[in-house]
């Protein structure tokens, strides 16, 4: 009978546990429901400059989007001071272990950019002396949309270069996927002209592409085995790129 009574209580009461549980992780992620911009990011205690483009986290339940997809999935440890967080990133899958603070409309998180061997969570929001972490700092934006891409860096995906001194400006390589590289563009590939511009120097060229809004349609003409064609580029989101 003992035993039979002990089994029920088990059966009775770890329902109500994980509900606890359940319940304070909710809690602790309603604080980073919200749109994130970033203002400023630290490494190894000192300011970093941010480039002339803005990022923007949308969270949603346990999810980041970044550019309308999305980014990362949170894990939240409710019981540790300051809150841990997992940042399971997508492609390439890896985990940042990292801690985190909200106060009124600022969002700090400190993560451990190292995702393989030894990991060390963050214990602090200072990264002086740990190369290896990153204090991102952000500002709510509550009228920014979570699917909006408008601010976000342009993203076409070609690297480029003019050798010996050449006027051409040629295409080294592509990233594999990017719009770039969907649009068939390909290694020895001359570019002439981007948009309106003729493509004759470098600065100017990769200037005229960085300028490139996302979601825009970007119109290169390049010349292959000798013949020019014209190629359409879907402008992408720049890859958040912060952490790596």
């Amino acid at each position: 009978m003992r035993t039979v009574i002990a089994c029920l209580l088990l059966i009775v009461l770890q329902p109500l546990a994980t509900a606890g549980d359940d319940q304070a992780k909710t809690d602790k992620l309603a604080a980073l429901q919200s749109t994130w911009k970033v203002k400023a990011l630290e490494l190894d205690g000192k300011p970093s400059d941010l480039p002339e483009i803005s990022f923007w986290w949308v969270i949603k339940g346990d999810k980041v989007f970044y550019g309308g997809q999305e980014l990362a999935k949170l894990t939240v440890d409710a019981a540790t001071k300051p809150p841990c967080i997992d940042l399971a990133f997508r492609n390439p899958d890896r985990v940042y272990e990292a801690i985190y603070s909200v106060e009124a409309d600022t969002l700090k998180i400190c993560v451990n950019r190292a995702t393989e061997a030894v990991k060390e969570r963050p214990s602090s929001f200072s990264t002086q002396g740990k190369p290896e972490w990153r204090l991102l700092v952000f500002s709510k934006d509550k009228d920014r949309k979570a699917d909006d891409i408008q601010g976000l860096g342009g993203f076409v995906g070609l690297v480029i270069q003019a050798p010996n001194e050449s006027k051409e400006i040629l295409v080294t390589s592509t990233l594999k996927g990017s719009p770039a590289d969907k649009a068939g563009l390909k290694k020895d590939d001359v570019l002439v002209k981007v948009g309106d511009l003729e493509a004759t120097d470098l600065q100017g060229t990769v200037k005229a592409i960085r300028n490139a809004k996302p979601g825009s349609e970007l119109s290169l003409r390049i010349k292959r085995a000798g013949k020019e064609k014209d190629v359409t580029v879907k402008v992408g989101v720049v890859p958040f790129f912060l952490l790596d």
